[in-house]
């Protein structure tokens, strides 16, 4: 093969390869923040760090600087360190890939007898978000980086829409009923409020599964 040509076909592929790093990258950042969300703790900000390298496994604060999660037990902390790299296993790149300082992290804070179980919890939790887990990477690709707040309330809006969208088919009718004192809000925080829809999102699922019968 021509090296001239060859050359011009790897520029011809460069915005694309780096556009399908930028959204693994991605991914692997929303695996950790909506994770992290779902078990208690609303990181500060998300976002890709853009220059001429990209390192994964951070939720960055808005300086830029790691962010210490302190709301969450040891076990907690290295389930979300693990879902990053679950979340880019699920995109078919290999889990370890990029991820040195996360296992590092997680080898802090736990003993090696623990770590199986954080693994399958992470998987686990992992499962409840996957569905926003594209939605929020799509968002950090464009904007880069996203206050935590912005980003939840954007998840929590979508998954919003996305139930409207299931009743006003017809597919299943409100199961909810409003509970506690009138006019009080029945959600504490985002963090509730999102672990809430997540749950009633997988209900829905459930009962669509159950009316819709074998396929």
């Amino acid at each position: 093969m021509d090296p001239g040509l060859d050359r011009e076909r790897r520029r011809e592929l460069l915005p694309a390869i780096r556009e399908g790093q930028r959204s693994v990258y991605a991914h692997h950042e929303a695996g950790h923040f909506l994770v992290s969300t779902y078990l208690g703790h609303l990181p500060e900000s998300i976002g890709i760090e853009v220059g001429s390298q990209i390192k994964m496994g951070v939720v960055w604060s808005l300086t830029g600087r790691r962010e210490r999660v302190f709301s969450l037990s040891r076990t907690d902390q290295a389930v979300v360190l693990y879902a990053g790299g679950l979340a880019q296993e699920r995109l078919g790149v290999p889990r370890g890939q990029g991820s040195e300082s996360d296992l590092e992290q997680i080898e802090r804070l736990l003993p090696t007898r623990s770590r199986p179980a954080a693994l399958r919890r992470a998987r686990q939790v992992l499962d409840l978000v996957w569905a926003d887990v594209p939605v929020l990477a799509d968002a950090v690709c464009e904007h880069v980086v996203l206050t935590g707040e912005t980003a939840i309330v954007y998840i929590i809006a979508h998954i919003m829409d996305t139930v409207r969208l299931v009743r006003e088919v017809g597919a299943l009718e409100a199961t909810s009923s409003r509970t506690g004192a009138p006019g009080r809000d029945p959600y504490a925080s985002l963090v509730e409020l999102y672990r809430t829809l997540v749950h009633r999102r997988r209900s829905l699922g459930r009962h669509l599964a159950v009316d819709r019968g074998p396929g």
